[in-house]
């Protein structure tokens, strides 16, 4: 990729198969290179100085940006329209965070459907019905979480630790409002901004009988439909 016939972008390799015909697919991205720096001197010069300071949370003020990422799925059939999903996968952005994925699904799908020709299609959140299942999701500090606390602090004109503490305070608030489990999400993020954790785990018990569609629908109650465990190490 090249803007002005300078490179902007490269990418050493990338492999995707999204049908699971033979069962198994996923996404795999290896060493691609952003160079922020240079897409943002093509920006407007009224976005420029905003788009520095994300470019600067994320790459340490390189303003190069390294992406990896692979996530694999596999697809099991059971009794009829009934099958387990399996996923797994990670992302690294170098010098920020790396995110984790593990998913096991139990899915009904709609008579005479295909998981494949679901996902090909996009349709798979729309017509699979969920039967129960397991989700966890684990964040890596790698150096976003502690730059973006000095961020706040600079924005708001005090230092990094009355930041934090404002945003303890703010966390035990949101806490009253839609309860303990978001409270205990929102410190942990405080905890990887502080350096008080290097890893921050949501655990999901996935419902049964639900569309999984309607997850995104309203995402703040999501900690009462599930039983959702959070851990910082």
């Amino acid at each position: 990729l090249s803007l002005d016939e300078a490179p902007a972008a490269t990418l050493e390799s990338l492999r995707l198969d999204r049908d699971l015909e033979g069962g198994s697919g996923g996404l795999w991205l290896e060493a691609l290179e952003l160079d922020l720096a240079l897409m943002i001197d093509q920006a407007p010069a009224d976005e420029r100085t905003q788009l520095r300071m994300i470019s600067n949370v994320l790459t340490d003020g390189s303003g190069q940006l390294h992406l990896d990422a692979g996530f694999d799925a596999r697809w099991e059939p059971e009794d009829g329209q009934t099958g387990r999903l399996f996923s797994d996968g990670e992302l690294t952005l170098r010098d920020a965070l790396l995110m984790a994925i593990d998913l096991e699904s139990l899915l009904a799908l709609p008579e005479g459907a295909e998981v494949a020709t679901l996902l090909a299609d996009g349709t798979l959140l729309e017509e699979a019905a969920l039967g129960g299942g397991r989700f966890e999701l684990r964040l890596a500090e790698r150096g976003l979480f502690a730059r973006l606390a000095t961020l706040g602090a600079t924005m708001e004109g005090i230092s990094k630790a009355q930041y934090l503490e404002q945003a303890r305070t703010q966390a035990e608030g949101f806490g009253m409002m839609f309860g303990p489990q978001v409270r205990d999400l929102l410190n942990g993020l405080v905890d990887l901004m502080a350096g008080g954790a290097e890893e921050l785990v949501v655990t999901l018990d996935l419902p049964a009988e639900e569309c999984l569609e309607s997850f995104a629908e309203d995402p703040l109650a999501l900690p009462e439909r599930f039983a959702m465990q959070v851990e910082t190490r």
